[in-house]
């Protein structure tokens, strides 16, 4: 009985595989080398290496790459020459960019983060409202002590420490339940490291949002504390940067 075998289709001129083996045949015969000379250093019979250049047999990542050494030539400087022009879409550029970028990261916690936010994202998240028009003074004075009190990471009993006020007060200001003098803001502005005047609104640009309630500002405060403790300026930069235009994007689309 026979024995089957199993053979690939002729390589089809003008295709890769074509090209790439006439481009092997004309740096041979450039270099000046014969078959019998590159075949017997890949370890293959002279026929084998004439089927090769004929197209009658395809030509495998290795094969290719051992003649190249033979050759002295470089496999990316050849793909270059043969393929002139870019093969792949950019926005498949930039998802291939992606995936190195995430392979990049080993610490698997941080993957999971980067998960649950492109999750978030895909499906859509909720965003807070913001204030604007006129609001009284007293309003947009306690949502500064409040923001400038985040990024302190301050929570009401260590402003109230730091103040001199009990966490009660301080609470009782945030809410507007007692109003705050000017004497009281100089003083919170003393407690937050803040130069006279920081807690006053200076545009009708400025923009306030919704108070967050007890297990909000648990998590404002537990990022910015992160925030604050990341060393490298540039990455601070960057998470500034990336939260500022992940905002500016989920606003414009829930607009729409």
């Amino acid at each position: 009985m026979q024995k089957m075998t199993t053979t690939e289709k002729r390589v089809a001129v003008g295709s890769l595989g074509y090209q790439i083996i006439q481009e092997i045949k004309n740096l041979r015969l450039l270099k000046g080398y014969s078959q019998a000379y590159v075949a017997k250093e890949i370890g293959v019979s002279k026929r084998q290496m004439g089927r090769y250049e004929e197209g009658r047999d395809s030509l495998s990542p290795k094969k290719f790459e051992d003649i190249l050494k033979v050759l002295s030539i470089d496999v990316e400087a050849t793909f270059s020459k043969l393929i002139k022009e870019n093969c792949i879409h950019s926005k498949d550029e930039k998802a291939l960019s992606v995936v190195q970028n995430f392979k990049k990261f080993k610490d698997q916690e941080f993957r999971n983060a980067l998960c649950v936010l492109v999750k978030i994202l895909s499906e859509g998240t909720q965003m807070n409202k913001s204030i604007t028009g006129t609001k009284p003074l007293s309003y947009k004075i306690r949502q500064k002590l409040k923001d400038w009190r985040f990024v302190r990471v301050r929570t009401q009993t260590d402003l109230g420490d730091k103040a001199g006020l009990s966490p009660q007060q301080i609470h009782r200001y945030e809410q507007g339940v007692n109003d705050i003098s000017f004497n009281k803001i100089s003083e919170m502005e003393k407690a937050l490291s803040l130069s006279n005047g920081a807690l006053l609104p200076r545009s009708k640009d400025e923009i306030y949002y919704e108070d967050e309630d007890t297990e909000g500002e648990k998590k404002v405060l537990s990022f910015m504390r992160g925030y604050q403790n990341i060393r490298n300026e540039r990455l601070q930069n960057t998470i500034c940067s990336f939260l500022s235009e992940i905002a500016e994007i989920c606003e414009e689309e829930q607009t729409l």
